[in-house]
């Protein structure tokens, strides 16, 4: 374990990682890059200046507005550097970044596609897309850190990704089929692909179970209180990210305590 003075260089490091972040969620949906031009207010479109760009401290001292046009900065800004360091230290606790040993990178391959959870999560609640530029990499990064020593072997890898992706392509032609119109888009399909490449037949099992649980809990909640309506679009990309995060640390927990307490063991 590292001292208290390198968590907080990790933790800073993680404010940073959050500033490109909040670029990618703005951009990856855009088509736009994600290097060029420099960031810019999204209102005027004046280039921020460095000493305006620092990571929440910059959100604080101009009071949450652009120095230029006085327009508000999303709230979302400040919040995703902020998870982002908190994410960050957590990750390289959790995968033990301070042994990495350069003959196996699968724990920084992990890592990165923790990035593309909390990427797809803030995308899609925002735009209700997930962007091939994060999927798509991810089916190909996790089937080849399958050839890693890891819990995973490539055919389990492939097995999951054609499962994760098949199951909720069908999934998505049922919904369609007695609603009438599209009720699972493709970005979810191939996200889900992403997912049983990395977590396997078991983990992209959980995955579906537990970001539908939450979806629907969320959903239920939501028209209950009338911010949804029935006919309303939900982003089930987030649900879904969530889900394959717990399912990723604490899935063999879970299943524990659920044959625990199942009825039908």
């Amino acid at each position: 374990m590292g001292s208290l003075f390198f968590y907080c260089i990790i933790g800073i490091l993680g404010l940073s990682l959050g500033s490109f972040f909040n670029v990618c969620i703005y951009r990856l949906p855009r088509n736009l890059s994600i290097i060029r031009p420099a960031s810019s207010c999204p209102h005027c479109r004046k280039k921020i200046k460095p000493w305006h760009n620092i990571p929440v401290i910059s959100f604080l001292w101009l009071k949450g507005r652009c120095a230029d046009c006085q327009k508000p900065i999303g709230l979302r800004y400040p919040f995703v550097e902020i998870l982002s360091a908190i994410f960050f230290v957590f990750l390289v606790v959790h995968f033990d970044l301070f042994s990495l040993s350069w003959r196996n990178p699968l724990p920084i391959i992990l890592v990165v596609f923790n990035f593309f959870l909390l990427l797809t999560f803030f995308i899609d609640l925002e735009t209700f897309l997930i962007p091939d530029k994060i999927t798509l990499p991810g089916i190909i990064l996790g089937l080849a850190s399958a050839f890693l020593p890891g819990e995973l072997t490539p055919l389990q890898s492939l097995g999951g990704g054609l499962l994760g992706g098949g199951l909720l392509y069908l999934i998505g032609l049922l919904g369609e089929w007695i609603l009438k119109k599209e009720s699972m888009g493709g970005g979810d399909v191939k996200f889900l692909a992403m997912v049983g490449c990395f977590l396997g037949i078991k983990g992209v099992l959980l995955t579906l179970f537990l970001g539908s649980l939450v979806g629907t809990l969320v959903s239920l909640v939501g028209l209950s209180i009338g911010k949804i309506g029935w006919k309303g679009k939900i982003s089930f990309g987030p649900f879904l990210a969530l889900g394959t995060f717990f399912s990723e640390i604490w899935g063999d927990k879970i299943i524990e305590i659920y044959l625990r307490f199942s009825l039908f063991t």
